[in-house]
């Protein structure tokens, strides 16, 4: 699959190429239809993730009780333990 990519604006002080003021990002929006209306969401193609992650608010608008979730613990790029619900 080809993914266009989108430009977003990036923050120069933690980015490190300070002269840049965007970034090209691989981006696709995931549109959900919900009886009294639907969202749009914007979510980051990363064809190496083993989980794809949702902030809770889009679960929650999705009608899910979020605090039911079984318990994720998974390691990023800082290498800390993070714990997350699924």
């Amino acid at each position: 699959m080809n993914f266009k990519y989108k430009k977003f604006p990036i923050d120069t002080k933690n980015y490190p190429f300070p002269n840049q003021k965007s970034a090209l990002r691989p981006v696709i929006q995931i549109d959900f239809d919900l009886p009294n209306g639907g969202f749009g969401y914007l979510v980051l193609i990363d064809s190496g993730a083993d989980y794809c992650i949702f902030h809770a608010t889009i679960g929650e608008q999705l009608g899910l009780d979020i605090t039911k979730g079984k318990e994720l613990i998974f390691y990023g790029t800082s290498g800390e333990p993070q714990k997350l619900l699924s």
